[in-house]
This record gives C-alpha cells, sequence and structure tokens, in this order.
C-alpha cells in the first residue's frame, strides 16, 4: 500500500477536504522546487563561492571583487556548473520533503498524535539533513570547484567530475567536506523547515490577502533563517572542496581551514560572500517554495474533484 503524507494543514485550492497528498506527489514537488529555486538564483550563489576563495587572496572590498570577476570570468562563468546543481538540488530538495514528511508521520503514528508537534518537526527536519548531507556532498564538490574557477576551466560538469575523481578518487568526492557538510544541513535543515512552518502558520492566521503570497513570504523567511546561523561552516566548507588533488587528511581539516581563516582575515573571513548568499538564500527558497506549493495546490485541486 502507497504510504501518505499527513493531511495538509490548510486550504489547499479552496478544497477543506482530509485527502492526503501521496509521497510521489510530495517528492515531484520538492524535486521541481530545488531545480526552479537554483535556477532563479544561481548567480548569486556563484558570486559567494567566487568571493569566500578569493577573499584570501586578495585585499578588497566584496564590491571590487565583483567587479574584478565579472570583468576576469565575464557574465557566463557566473552559470558555471548549474545544469549538474539544478539537478542535484532536483534530488536533494525531492529527498528532504519526503524525508522530512515521512519522519513526522512515523512520529506522529508512534506517539499517538494526530497532529506534528514542535518537538516532532525539529527532530523530522534534522533527520532530514543528516540523510540529505549525503547526497549534498559530492554535488556541492562539483558545483564550488566550477564555481571556483570559472567556465573556462571545464567544458562542462562531467569533465569536472572525471578530474574530481581522477585526482581525488571516489572517497574524495564523496568524502571531502562530509563533516562539514553534516555540521551545516542538520542545524540548516531545522531552522529551514521549523521556521516555514511557523512563518507559514502566521502567515495564514493573518489573513487580509497574506495567503496568496504565504508561500513566498514563508520561503524568504526560511531562508534567511537556515543560513544565518551557519554561514561559517558553509565558509570553511568550501574551502575544504574547492582544491582539487588536495586530500582532507592531516592539515587538511575543518579546525585547520578555520584556523587559517581566523589567521588572514579574522571574524570577518566566516562572513564573506553573506550578502550575495543572503539575497540568493530569498530568491532560491521563495521561488522553491512558491512552485512545491503549486503542485501540491494542483494536486488538492484535482483530488477534490
Amino acid at each position: 500500500m502507497e504510504e501518505k503524507r499527513p493531511a495538509s494543514e490548510t486550504s489547499r485550492g479552496g478544497c477543506k477536504s482530509t485527502r492526503h497528498v501521496p509521497f510521489a506527489v510530495s517528492l515531484l514537488a520538492g524535486m521541481l522546487a530545488g531545480a526552479l529555486g537554483v535556477a532563479a538564483s544561481y548567480p548569486l550563489d556563484s558570486i559567494k563561492t567566487k568571493l569566500q576563495v578569493m577573499a584570501l587572496k586578495k585585499r578588497a572590498s566584496n564590491f571590487e571583487l565583483v567587479v574584478h570577476i565579472i570583468r576576469l570570468d565575464g557574465l557566463c562563468a557566473l552559470y558555471a556548473g548549474v545544469s549538474s546543481t539544478m539537478i542535484g538540488q532536483a534530488f536533494v530538495k525531492g529527498l528532504v520533503f519526503v524525508v522530512y514528511e515521512y519522519v513526522m508521520l512515523a512520529l506522529g503514528q508512534l506517539m499517538g498524535t494526530s497532529a506534528p508537534t514542535f518537538g516532532q518537526r525539529l527532530l523530522a527536519a534534522a533527520v532530514a539533513g543528516a540523510v540529505a548531507s549525503f547526497l549534498v556532498t559530492p554535488i556541492e564538490r562539483i558545483k564550488v570547484v566550477m564555481q571556483a574557477d570559472g567556465a573556462n576551466e571545464f567544458v562542462s560538469p562531467l569533465a569536472c567530475l572525471r578530474q574530481v575523481i581522477a585526482q581525488d578518487g571516489c572517497q574524495g568526492l564523496m568524502c571531502r567536506g562530509l563533516t562539514a557538510t553534516l555540521a551545516r544541513e542538520v542545524p540548516a535543515y531545522t531552522f529551514y523547515l521549523v521556521s516555514y512552518d511557523m512563518a507559514l502558520g502566521v502567515l495564514l492566521r493573518q489573513g487580509g490577502g497574506f495567503e496568496a503570497f504565504s508561500p513566498l513570504i514563508g520561503g524568504a523567511v526560511a531562508g534567511i533563517a537556515s543560513w544565518l546561523p551557519v554561514y561559517p561552516i558553509d565558509v570553511v566548507k568550501t574551502h575544504l572542496q574547492v582544491e582539487v588533488g588536495k586530500h582532507e587528511s592531516g592539515n587538511e581539516t575543518m579546525l585547520s581551514v578555520a584556523l587559517q581563516l581566523w589567521q588572514e582575515r579574522g571574524c570577518a573571513g566566516f562572513w564573506d560572500g553573506l550578502t550575495y548568499k543572503l539575497a540568493r538564500a530569498v530568491v532560491n527558497h521563495a521561488v522553491a517554495f512558491s512552485a512545491r506549493d503549486y503542485v501540491l495546490t494542483a494536486f488538492m485541486r484535482y483530488a477534490c474533484k
């Protein structure tokens, strides 16, 4: 028998049915959300990555570095690796939402609750972040290498993948930066999913026209809430993953990279590119949650006929 999501907590498309959304629909909605969010915000993410990498090499303001990046690599370089990242994030977001829903459903059945409690949401979101980390690590390894090196270094994401495997092996692809990714994704997705649910609840209770824009606004809030607490970890992860041919052993650890950043840049080094990351997060997740809500709404309208 097909597993089912908990009934929607809100009325979708004017339908107040207690029908459940199948996990297959949740997976499709999450995959579309992940791909479209990346497509809408990728240039800002590329600028963020380049700023993090170049900050240790050039003493200049963020604005001067952005101008230098565009002059050196051109606008097309800001889309380096976008295709593989769209595909990768489609699977990541699909996985995250399905795991989140499944764990909440399982916890509700185990504890005999009709609606998810705050604690169940926290635990489900943390589990979703942990599971996603094992898929995120290799995807972001390729993305970070391509973004840092620009559009001319690799002819395609596949060429980048081949070089990373040739020089670092499969373990270097799958595991390099995994600890940092886990340290980032678990709290990030906890803030991300729970803050969205909370923001959505507040907006829906407000009424007055907010309901139509609640996924857009809630997604923007979730994007900011998920990145602010973990951004220094993301900076460390970027420096760990960006070099090809070096192994995460010996001195190449989270602690050694963090100490190097502190020595070279001080506290500011852990916040390089934050403005662009937050701008990217607002665009990405506002688009992502709006796309997901559109799919779920369309399904509920169909199911209520």
